[in-house]
């Protein structure tokens, strides 16, 4: 069950899409509306700016919380790039800290006044502030879950923090330079964060600080290859399945196929990239030549491909997304009929059929 979750995800990050695309879509006819009314009838509308302005608010925040992901965002990583590896685990954990407390801090400020707007309403549409702004909710705790498990981490680091501080300040030389709280507390989380992500360049010099100290290094080494083996079989799932796993990946995409036939129709319809080739054979070769991203054709032919010529270097993906059945003709009346049925019926009931269909069709 537990494989199923990131497919279920991955669906429900999809149909976000398209709630996303149909906002966008209806935000673009909204504006050439509104372009009409104004330089073609001479008629000022307010309703379509309003409309505008409030699927603009809903387009961000929405997509912002369920259709964008962190490695898509724009960003500016000059310091990011320069940094080592710790140091980067340490900017990921400050940062997922200030947006955790950002965000937790303000939202039940945000909840009670988001509530309190209802009494408000846009003029023309008459659409409740309440309303239009509780997208921000949804956006505010999309952004706490997203970055929940660093701020889980930041508030290990809290504690550690606290005792070698209260332990450390009084030490001669120790690692708390100054006994007050602020600023020996920051020095106290610098020396903790970096300890959590193996980086630690200084050691307690008070004997019970040094005993939280080694304990608090054994934690970050679990955190780190943790954190290091989560991140590392995420991309590995993704090389391994790539980035088409199905139609509802085929848009915008270049698939190849044979010209004229029902797949050319069909890829046509989901506003993928077709390219037609006479053959299926030059089909795969557009594929291997990094032309085309994918072929979609009869699943028997790729199937044997797959298994065959193309072993090792192409993959099925997904299932069979479009039906269609084969047949053998017979002359009308034709005593052959029932014998073939016969034989085909005898062929499933005694495994030949599964033993002919792995050897040219791989495990069915």
């Amino acid at each position: 069950m537990t494989h199923k979750i990131p497919l279920i995800a991955e669906w429900l990050r999809r149909r976000a899409e398209d709630v996303l695309a149909y906002m966008l879509l209806s935000m673009f006819v909204i504006f050439l509306l509104q372009i009409a009314f104004r330089y073609l009838l001479n008629l000022s509308i307010g309703w379509t700016h309003e409309a505008s302005v409030a699927l603009w608010i809903w387009i961000v925040l929405f997509g912002s919380a369920f259709v964008i992901r962190e490695v898509e965002e724009i960003r500016f990583d000059f310091f990011w790039a320069s940094a080592s590896a710790g140091a980067r685990r340490v900017m990921q954990i400050i940062c997922a800290v200030a947006l955790v407390a950002a965000f937790g801090i303000s939202l039940p400020a945000v909840i009670d006044y988001i509530a309190f707007m209802k009494v408000e309403s846009t003029a023309y549409l008459k659409i409740r502030f309440d309303y239009l702004y509780s997208i921000y909710i949804v956006f505010a705790v999309a952004m706490i879950v997203r970055y929940i498990w660093l701020g889980v981490a930041a508030i290990l680091i809290v504690i550690p923090a606290h005792i070698v501080w209260a332990l450390e300040r009084r030490a001669p030389n120790g690692i708390v330079p100054d006994a007050r709280y602020f600023p020996g507390i920051f020095h106290a989380l610098w020396w903790a964060a970096g300890t959590l992500a193996t980086q630690a360049d200084q050691m307690p010099r008070q004997w019970l600080a040094r005993v939280v100290a080694i304990l608090w290094m054994f934690t970050g080494v679990i955190f780190v290859a943790y954190y290091t083996a989560q991140l590392t079989a995420a991309l590995t799932v993704e090389q391994i399945q790539g980035d088409i796993n199905g139609p509802d990946d085929l848009p915008g995409k270049r698939v190849a196929t044979t010209r004229a036939s029902t797949a050319a129709s069909f890829l046509r319809e989901q506003h993928a990239r077709v390219q037609e080739f006479e053959t299926v054979d030059a089909a795969y070769q557009a594929l291997l030549g990094s032309t085309a991203d994918a072929v979609v054709f009869d699943a028997p032919v790729l199937l044997y491909f797959a298994g065959h010529d193309g072993k090792g270097r192409v993959q099925t993906a997904g299932s069979v997304f479009r039906k269609e059945d084969y047949g053998i003709v017979f002359a009308e009346g034709s005593p052959l009929r029932k014998r073939v049925d016969r034989a085909l019926l005898e062929l499933r009931e005694n495994g030949t059929y599964a033993q002919l269909y792995q050897k040219w069709f791989g495990p069915s």
